[in-house]
């Protein structure tokens, strides 16, 4: 099963299609295209998301699993950072 996924600089603009790997705990999707994460959501083994550099405006659709270690989003359009309810620093 696949547990790492690295797709930086690939031009993606959605990744729908991680919901059908289940065991994938780390992800590198920097400079792409991306405007959600939400598809990261429902990986329950997800423990480091790299998504640097993409154009993530709101973080209203990213809700963290216990798992999620890591969150990297530097260089995306955030101007606030809302919606990591029950996140810990």
């Amino acid at each position: 099963s696949i547990t790492h996924l690295h797709l930086d600089g690939q031009g993606i603009a959605e990744l729908d299609c991680v919901t059908a790997l289940p065991s994938l705990s780390v992800a590198y999707v920097r400079s792409n295209l991306l405007v959600s994460l939400a598809p990261f959501t429902k990986l329950a083994r997800l423990a480091q998301l790299h998504a640097d550099d993409n154009r993530i405006t709101s973080l209203s659709d990213l809700a963290p699993t216990p798992s999620l270690r890591t969150l990297s989003l530097a260089r995306n359009r955030l101007a606030r950072v809302e919606g990591l309810r029950g996140a810990t620093a």
